[in-house]
């Protein structure tokens, strides 16, 4: 085998891996989108949950039921949805009073 051959050989080898790569990061991402509310919740409640007692345990509960969890996912989501509303509403205000101050030049 010539060294280009081998050289051809180690880019398509190369080009398949990238390929699977870029699979695998849409598999990832896939997967975070569809779930990203249940993640967040689980990665901020943990600290919440050790140190809560009660309310604690009250929220371990709901996060084990299905129902109730895709309940909390729902709210979860409607407020969040709300929160980019409002920052996108700030970005746009903040925006156009930019745009008033500086004038164009002439």
């Amino acid at each position: 085998m010539s060294e280009l051959q081998a050289l051809e050989k180690k880019i398509r080898h190369l080009k398949q891996h990238a390929k699977d790569l870029e699979n695998k990061m849409d598999e990832r991402l896939d997967y975070f989108q569809d779930n990203y509310r249940s993640l967040a919740i689980k990665s901020l409640l943990p600290a919440a949950l050790a140190k809560s007692g009660l309310t604690g345990t009250i929220l371990e509960v709901v996060l084990e039921n299905k129902q109730l969890r895709n309940s909390v996912n729902k709210m979860a989501d409607k407020l969040f949805t709300k929160i980019s509303e409002g920052v996108e509403y700030l970005s746009g205000k903040f925006t156009r009073k930019s745009a008033k101050r500086i004038k164009p030049s002439e």
